[in-house]
């Protein structure tokens, strides 16, 4: 059974953060939100509004496709 768009981006937002070398509190403080914050985007990505999806791809320097791409 394959994975909803959901469960890929969500995994997709944690796994590249990790490739990236960045926990959730360097990740949050780098984009000035509370690590709650981050932490609720990489379990409900649906709340992530686009400005800030857009920074967390530069951050990783991962292209915005990629993240729904179940690698």
């Amino acid at each position: 059974m394959s994975e909803s768009k959901i469960e890929v981006l969500r995994n997709n937002l944690k796994g590249y953060r990790v490739r990236a070398g960045l926990t959730q509190k360097s990740a949050a403080k780098a984009l000035n939100v509370s690590v709650a914050t981050f932490n609720r985007w990489e379990q409900q990505p649906e709340k992530l509004d686009f400005d800030k999806f857009i920074k967390i791809a530069d951050l990783y320097n991962v292209p915005i496709n990629d993240f729904f791409v179940n690698v």
